[in-house]
């Protein structure tokens, strides 16, 4: 008579609990390799709370012309994605070189706290371009105490791209935006005349039967001017186009984006001649319309003279070589 013959067998191991072992000892070491930039950053965190938020109300509270400012930070984030693996390539090379705490790898924390004093100036003197000045000086200052000079040269498209948060003065945004809203006015009060030989111009006003257009605010396009130019320079970042090629589609987003918002004064003057709710709604809210419109024409143009090249960072090899 056969007898089934039982064999123990061991108990299956957690797996599960093995794997969050070793997520906790590799996180327990990361934070051991990189302590370093504790010492910088929570101390720069805690004194920025109050300037910070003060600086971020600003950015938001901005009218209709500087309002894409507080995008910025997105397109920054989105650049750096972009070249996450020319980046990680260049941080693993000089790991593989250099020893931990090599100036190759590591810069110094002054400039951090250079821009947290100069942030902290601009929230006892409210000055809005002092402000966002020490606050990319802030972050470029961690970034070179933590990964070093190499590193943070190859991040200068994002940096560059991050300069345009920075406020235009008063002075000189008053100055473009009246010669913009008095040629706008100019330029789609002719071709109103054309249309319509009743129509007449004076100035800022645009008059059509009973209905007057005031070109001035949303339909000035200084909002549709600054818009374009800084979607277009965040194209010329993203596919590295040479700064050629880039100086003239800047050149020709201006002039796009101009043109742009001239049709939009002279569809305010042909649609207020039979609605002028309607023509007052494109007064005010136009911009959200043509400034996808300026940029799609300017992608276009791009498309055509804006060749493009891949994205690398071999020049730290160079740098090792010359150590």
């Amino acid at each position: 008579m056969a007898t089934a013959q039982v064999f123990d067998t061991p108990d299956e191991p957690d797996y599960r609990a093995t794997d969050r072992r070793f997520s906790g000892r590799r996180l327990s070491a990361f934070f051991q390799a990189e302590k370093h930039w504790l010492l910088v950053l929570i101390p720069l965190l805690l004194a920025m709370i109050a300037p910070l938020g003060w600086l971020i109300g600003t950015w938001w509270e901005r009218g209709d012309t500087l309002g894409f400012q507080s995008l910025i930070p997105i397109g920054v984030a989105y650049l750096i994605y972009a070249e996450r693996s020319s980046l990680a390539q260049t941080y693993h090379g000089l790991a593989e070189v250099y020893p931990e705490g090599h100036r190759m790898r590591r810069g110094t924390p002054v400039v951090a706290y250079l821009g947290c004093a100069v942030l902290f100036l601009s929230y006892v003197t409210t000055s809005e371009i002092i402000a966002v000045f020490g606050f990319w000086t802030v972050v470029i200052g961690v970034i070179l105490y933590i990964y070093g000079f190499t590193i943070l040269r190859g991040l200068w498209r994002p940096l560059l791209f991050a300069a345009t948060m920075i406020p235009v003065p008063d002075r000189i945004l008053n100055l473009v935006t009246v010669y913009l809203e008095r040629g706008c006015a100019v330029v789609a009060g002719t071709i109103l005349h054309l249309v319509y030989p009743q129509s007449s111009s004076f100035g800022n006003f645009i008059t059509i039967g009973s209905y007057t257009a005031l070109v001035s605010g949303p339909a000035g396009g200084v909002g549709i001017l600054l818009a374009t130019l800084v979607l277009t320079l965040f194209l010329c970042l993203l596919r590295c186009i040479r700064w050629t090629i880039s100086l003239i589609l800047l050149g020709s987003a201006a002039l796009i984006a101009i043109i742009t918002n001239t049709v939009r004064v002279v569809a305010m003057g042909l649609i207020g001649g039979v609605n002028p709710g309607l023509a007052d709604i494109v007064h005010d809210a136009g911009s959200i319309f043509f400034i996808p419109i300026a940029f799609y024409l300017t992608y276009l143009l791009a498309e055509r003279i804006g060749p493009r090249r891949s994205v690398g960072y071999d020049d730290y090899d160079d740098e090792m070589e010359d150590e």
